[in-house]
């Protein structure tokens, strides 16, 4: 089980699940990005030349998290992008408003790691305990 700071990788038979972990749900969502980011290419590779507003709504904080990584993930797959710093201007239970930055996928910096093909309900949560807020979410690969 690979473990970065903010996150780990959970096991799982055939998908890709991690668990992320953030002071505040903004921390959560950007660490959630990051971690997204780091299973596409080294994170430490990525630089920010880009800036994309991003707004997403959701029907609950959960939901709303998971949109978020497939919006993410859908500007990486259409514009390969990758995203991994954010400033939310608004994030609440059901709604954020943020700017993503980073940069394209270059093939000569950037080193491609697996497919991943979504972001799945499937074992989907965020809670808060006592002080730090977790997420667990499972990517189809």
């Amino acid at each position: 089980m690979r473990a970065k700071r903010f996150y780990e990788l959970l096991p799982h038979t055939a998908d890709l699940g991690i668990r992320v972990r953030g002071r505040s749900l903004e921390d959560l969502f950007r660490n959630a990005a990051r971690a997204l980011v780091d299973l596409h290419t080294d994170l430490r590779t990525v630089v920010v030349r880009e800036r994309v507003r991003i707004l997403v709504e959701g029907m609950d904080t959960p939901d709303l998290l998971r949109r978020w990584l497939a919006e993410l993930h859908y500007l990486y797959e259409t514009r390969r992008l990758l995203l991994p710093e954010a400033r939310f201007s608004e994030l609440a239970e059901t709604r954020l408003a943020a700017e993503a930055a980073g940069e394209v996928f270059d093939a000569a910096r950037h080193e491609a790691r697996g497919e991943i093909k979504a972001v799945t309900h499937h074992g989907l949560s965020v809670r808060r305990l006592r002080s730090v807020w977790v997420a667990e979410v499972i990517f189809d690969l």
